[in-house]
C-alpha cells in the first residue's frame, strides 16, 4: 500500500525549480579549470568542494524524484565529477529537470528514511538549495550575480 501524500508546504514552490536552475546553470558558465582552487561563501571549502557537494545534492533530489525514494548514501563519484565538477553540475541539473518533468513525477510521494514526503515538497527544497548554490558559485567566480529578485522573493515564502 502506498502512503498517502502529506500536505504539500504551498504546491507553488515547485514551480521554482526551473528557475533556480536556469540562475545556478547560467553562473556556472563563469566556472573554469583555473577558477576551482577559489574559496567560497562556506568557510574552509573550495569551489571543486562545493560544486561536489552540488552534485550530491542534485543526485540526491534527482533519485527522489525519479525512483521515488532517496538513499541515505551518496553516490559513488563519476568520472566525470572528478575530472570536471562544473560539466557535471551542469549535467545533473539537467538531469534533475529532466526528471521533474518527466510524466507522473510530480505526483509522487517520495521515501526518505522511511517518512513520505510529497515530490512538489522535494522539488520546491530543491529549488531552495540550488538557487543558494548557484549564488555561491557566482560569489567563488567572482560575479557577485545575485539570485534574481522575484526567484528571491517567491523562495522566501
Amino acid at each position: 500500500m502506498t502512503p498517502a501524500a502529506p500536505t504539500a508546504w504551498p504546491a507553488e514552490g515547485a514551480r521554482l525549480l526551473e528557475p533556480s536552475i536556469s540562475y545556478a546553470l547560467g553562473v556556472a558558465l563563469a566556472v573554469t579549470p583555473e577558477l576551482l582552487s577559489r574559496p567560497t561563501p562556506c568557510r574552509e571549502w573550495d569551489l571543486r568542494m562545493l560544486l561536489r557537494h552540488a552534485c550530491e545534492s542534485l543526485a540526491a533530489f534527482g533519485e527522489g524524484i525519479e525512483t521515488g525514494r532517496v538513499g541515505l548514501d551518496p553516490a559513488t563519484q563519476d568520472e566525470v565529477l572528478a575530472a570536471d565538477p562544473a560539466r557535471a553540475f551542469r549535467e545533473r541539473a539537467g538531469q534533475l529537470l529532466d526528471a521533474w518533468t518527466g510524466p507522473g513525477h510530480q505526483r509522487r510521494v517520495i521515501e526518505i528514511a522511511g517518512c513520505p514526503l510529497a515530490a512538489s515538497v522535494m522539488a520546491a527544497a530543491a529549488a531552495l538549495e540550488v538557487a543558494v548554490h548557484g549564488w555561491d558559485i557566482s560569489r567563488a567566480c567572482g560575479q557577485r550575480q545575485p539570485i534574481p529578485r522575484a526567484l528571491a522573493i517567491d523562495l522566501r515564502r
